[in-house]
């Protein structure tokens, strides 16, 4: 895939330690790779990391088939309306925690020792789907991260106190049915 970038005509894309580039030709002026941020690499080579916008637009370019990319300051200033993106995907994020947080919170208000509904716990999974779903499309947000080790560490306690109380039901020689008599 050939790349203009700019004023630097002939450039390849690739992938490199898992990010996105383009490769500078051998001939290219050093002002001009300088003047475009590309990073001149211990071979040799001067190579550009590429930003989510301009990405973007390449693999759309390449799905379109194109055999030659052409990136300009109009691609390049649409960067403004990817950190635009980047909020709403932020703020698209926290709503979606929220809505798993209330969901366990209504849940945990809901359960009664004398028996529940099965939908509290379909609703306490959803709750727990959503929060996998938020961590897995936005990994870098950070309310999904902490809501992530709250419901691990809540997880955790719950099964610790379970099995206490059972094996005090249990050494009391009494069986788990009796629990509310004490």
């Amino acid at each position: 895939m050939t790349v203009n970038y700019y004023s630097i005509n002939g450039c390849k894309y690739e992938i490199l330690a898992g990010k996105p580039v383009i490769i500078a030709p051998e001939n290219a002026d050093e002002a001009e790779l300088e003047k475009y941020d590309f990073t001149n690499l211990d071979d040799g080579r001067w190579i550009r990391w590429l930003n989510k916008v301009e990405r973007n637009y390449i693999v759309s370019m390449m799905k379109a088939e194109q055999k030659e990319i052409s990136i300009t300051a109009e691609i390049a200033s649409s960067e403004i309306s990817a950190d635009t993106d980047l909020e709403s995907d932020n703020k698209t994020a926290n709503n979606l925690c929220l809505v798993s947080l209330t969901m366990v919170i209504l849940c945990l208000m809901a359960v009664r020792p004398e028996g529940s509904s099965p939908f509290i716990l379909l609703a306490a999974m959803s709750a727990f789907i959503i929060m996998i779903y938020v961590r897995k499309k936005y990994p870098k947000n950070i309310f999904a991260k902490i809501l992530m080790v709250l419901y691990i560490i809540g997880f955790v306690l719950a099964t610790l106190i379970i099995s206490l109380w059972i094996m005090f039901i249990t050494s009391r020689g009494g069986s788990c049915n009796d629990w509310l008599k004490w």
